[in-house]
């Protein structure tokens, strides 16, 4: 047979390598620097004290006491709550050893859209302690259900090991509470973690959240000097303006509804002070303006009008994790964004009438002036006596 043949040709090499392809699996060189990575992509103190507070709201919360306060010299943080504690239905040692085995993995994420909202919980990820590598360089969670001796863990900021013990002391066994110890508060966490500037930044934070549920939040400061306020009850702001009805709820097949909460501040749209509307996910904020929201084709008039104030709050929407900023394009974001470009014809026609009603005021009010200003001409016009 010739060199053409199928018995004389070259066979290909059966060895593995990039003739043949490879398929694996994707692994981390190192664990724990990608639990750095992870904890670092929360730059804000306050916005990492926000996280650890949903954890007290998601586990029914309600009283939540936040405190600022010297440990033998050294500045803390901590957050006590009264919710159901730390993966109840287990023993402390095994529930804690899951939080620190299991960074990265929530429980809360197979909950749907709409057990979402009923629950109003927002965690999805599993990182949540983490945002106290902003906040200091060490974490405790202590934790306390009926019938079981409290536990606590510990974590350190450059420490890739941990630590669950026996909580020292007699503890009443029949108590149920979880308190978070941040201890050595970072030099640059201390001063936006004040008792105002941390009352102020959750109560818009966590603005539908409060409302929504039975919850007592209160922020007590034991390092405060001088006439700052010692202890401030969180409280939801209110926003200024006509309410304006009509719009919403808004619905998504498959998703929960899109809630609106729009005001009309009467401003005029060429001032320089600007309101905005805030987007929310089940009750959280993660945009403060639409502004912020161009991967969405979000960013633009009614929604960025400056006239408007309020939110919108969809609970399907997924969030940047560690950062509690910024919305996931995915599927849903897609739906959510479908579906408010059909609240944009109404609440367009709606602020053209307001304009109009305002210039026909304007006009009125200025053919006023110039009828008195005629009329006191008049009035005053000056006279001659004829000779």
């Amino acid at each position: 047979p010739d060199s053409t043949t199928p018995r004389n040709r070259p066979r290909r090499s059966r060895r593995k390598g990039s003739e043949q392809g490879e398929k694996g699996r994707l692994r981390v060189h190192d664990p724990f620097e990608l639990i750095r990575w992870l904890a670092l992509s929360q730059p804000d103190p306050r916005k990492a004290l926000a996280e650890l507070v949903q954890n007290s709201l998601d586990a029914g919360a309600h009283r939540i006491q936040i405190t600022r306060l010297r440990e033998n010299r050294v500045p803390c943080l901590k957050i006590l709550d009264d919710g159901e504690g730390v993966i109840p239905e287990l023993d402390r040692p095994d529930a804690l050893r899951y939080i620190a085995t299991h960074i990265g993995h929530s429980r809360k994420r197979s909950l749907s859209p709409q057990e979402r909202l009923e629950l109003m919980t927002q965690g999805q990820y599993g990182i949540g302690l983490l945002g106290f590598w902003s906040l200091g360089d060490m974490l405790e969670m202590r934790t306390s259900v009926p019938g079981h001796t409290p536990h606590r863990l510990v974590l350190h900021r450059d420490r890739p090991d941990y630590l669950i013990e026996p909580l020292p002391g007699r503890l009443a066994l029949d108590e149920r509470w979880t308190e978070i110890v941040v201890a050595g508060l970072r030099r640059e966490a201390q001063s936006s973690l004040v008792a105002r500037r941390a009352s102020d930044f959750l109560a818009s934070e966590l603005r539908g959240q409060l409302l929504a549920r039975d919850v007592d939040l209160v922020v007590e400061d034991r390092m405060a000097r001088g006439r700052s306020p010692k202890f401030v009850a969180v409280r939801p702001p209110l926003f200024l303006g006509e309410r304006l009805d009509g719009f919403g709820p808004v619905e998504i097949s498959g998703y929960p509804p899109i809630r609106l909460e729009i005001y009309l501040t009467g401003e005029d749209p060429n001032s320089e002070e600007k309101h905005g509307i805030s987007l929310y996910a089940a009750g959280t904020l993660v945009a403060e303006r639409f502004e912020e929201l161009a991967a969405l084709g979000l960013d633009h008039p009614p929604w960025t009008d400056r006239r408007l104030t309020g939110l919108v709050d969809f609970p399907g929407l997924r969030v940047a994790p560690g950062s509690r900023r910024g919305v996931v394009p995915d599927e849903a974001a897609g739906a959510f964004s479908d579906a408010l470009l059909t609240v944009e014809p109404g609440l367009n026609e709606l602020l053209e009438a307001r304009e109009r009603e305002r210039a026909e005021k304007l006009d009125r009010s200025l053919i006023r002036d110039l009828q008195r200003a005629f009329r006191d001409f008049y009035r005053q016009r000056p006279r001659y006596t004829m000779l």
